[in-house]
């Protein structure tokens, strides 16, 4: 862990100045993918930048802002998703207890993979695949890629530090890099781990956007964690660059996301322990938000709306 922020500080700062708060949070963490892409430009002989790191890190902000960033010195950035290579989800492993094992590679089509990147990088023009979550099915050739002389590849997802998925892509010349909630909170003798903040983001996540309950997400978390230290922290220490994607305001984000939620759905969610921290945290407004910022990836942005009544 980076750093253990102290939330009764950050709840000061934010009850005198949450704008200033907000923008010099985001500047630390868009700073490292600065640094980063600097790092990259020195290797001129980079052609994929991998980018690893367990559920909920942030990896798809991070792999979208640094794309962003890598354009704006003229290179041609392509993303792609591992996730695009999950085999249809009726051919799913299973593990032990029966559920679908969709947290290892074993969930993932690496001959389609191989046979894709190693045509890109022969300078073919190649239909790559979309996975579609709602159908569960794998959609070949959904979309076509080609790389220029400029070409800079960033492949994001869970295992694209593992050996075998490194083998799978038909070159050596990769910038790996490791993203996770790195720093933790304290408030008095409570503290909160990088594990803890990364479950809380998935909790708010999955009772907004996916209609889980709190049992039905805990009861996956287990074996979240568990594939985690099976397929990709044992990979992480060998990497080229690591981006810490916690945010020393996001407590307050998330909490007033909660309170939002436990309104609409007439839960208290005060009496769940994995989100009790939570409520020392100082609330703050989402519309006050950046419109890049990582926190969209867990929380849902106002509606036009709102936003319109605060201009």
């Amino acid at each position: 862990m980076r750093k253990t922020y102290n939330l009764k500080k950050i709840n000061k700062n934010l009850e005198e100045n949450a704008r200033k708060q907000i923008l010099d949070t985001e500047s630390r963490y868009r700073g490292q993918l600065f640094i980063i892409a600097d790092r990259i430009l020195a290797q001129r002989d980079t052609k994929i930048v991998l980018m690893a790191g367990p559920s909920c890190a942030g990896k798809t902000t991070s792999a979208r802002l640094l794309k962003e960033i890598l354009e704006k010195t003229g290179k041609d950035v392509v993303t792609i998703s591992l996730d695009d290579f999950f085999i249809d989800r009726a051919k799913t492993p299973l593990l032990p207890n029966g559920d679908k094992d969709f947290d290892s590679p074993r969930a993932l089509d690496t001959e389609l993979m191989k046979q894709c990147f190693t045509e890109l990088f022969e300078g073919k023009k190649v239909g790559f695949p979309r996975y579609d979550f709602i159908s569960g099915k794998n959609i070949k050739n959904d979309h076509e890629l080609h790389c220029k002389y400029n070409t800079i590849i960033i492949f994001e997802g869970l295992h694209v530090l593992n050996p075998l998925i490194i083998d799978s892509l038909g070159t050596d010349d990769y910038f790996s890099i490791y993203v996770n909630a790195d720093s933790g909170f304290k408030y008095g003798s409570e503290t909160i781990k990088t594990l803890d903040l990364r479950l809380i983001r998935r909790l708010i996540r999955d009772i907004s956007r996916r209609n889980h309950s709190i049992p039905h997400t805990l009861k996956s978390w287990e074996a979240v964690c568990d594939a985690e230290k099976k397929y990709i922290t044992k990979f992480k220490k060998n990497c080229d660059a690591f981006v810490d994607t916690t945010h020393e305001f996001e407590l307050g984000i998330l909490r007033a996301e909660l309170d939002i939620l436990a309104e609409k759905q007439k839960v208290d969610f005060s009496k769940v322990k994995e989100l009790k921290f939570l409520y020392n945290a100082t609330k703050v407004d989402k519309k006050m938000l950046p419109d890049t910022t990582l926190m969209w990836e867990f929380v849902d942005p106002p509606a036009i709306e709102e936003e319109e009544e605060v201009k």
